[in-house]
């Protein structure tokens, strides 16, 4: 027979464990929203959407994308840093991707070449 301490204690790790279920996912909410507001560079689905925008071939979107990201105060430096990640880990072509890695590190090898 089951002691009523182990019924207790079993109880309170089933409760343990929805409430950090719970919390994960309330966590992972915030950290959705306030994305831009803690970590001050723009949001992965942002620039993912204009990565997107310029294999479909859209690049007036794109770049609308990426002035609206300047517009909204990110420094040019955070959303290269956001862009180069993306196009990093993005689902595409090998060939592709090297192509737009190499642009998008073009203007820093021009800077640390004139200021060097």
């Amino acid at each position: 027979m089951v002691s009523a301490l182990l019924i207790k204690k079993m109880c309170s790790r089933l409760i343990l464990n929805l409430s950090c279920s719970a919390c994960s996912i309330f966590v992972q909410l915030i950290v959705t929203l306030y994305w831009s507001q803690v970590c001050d560079h723009p949001h992965p689905v942002h620039v993912k959407n204009m990565v997107k925008n310029v294999l479909d071939g859209k690049f007036d979107e794109a770049c609308s994308a990426l002035k609206q990201l300047y517009d909204l105060g990110y420094s040019p430096t955070d959303i290269i840093t956001t862009l180069f990640r993306v196009v990093k880990n993005y689902d595409m072509a090998e060939y592709l991707k090297l192509e737009m890695l190499k642009v998008i590190s073009q203007p820093c090898d021009f800077f640390i070449k004139r200021y060097k």
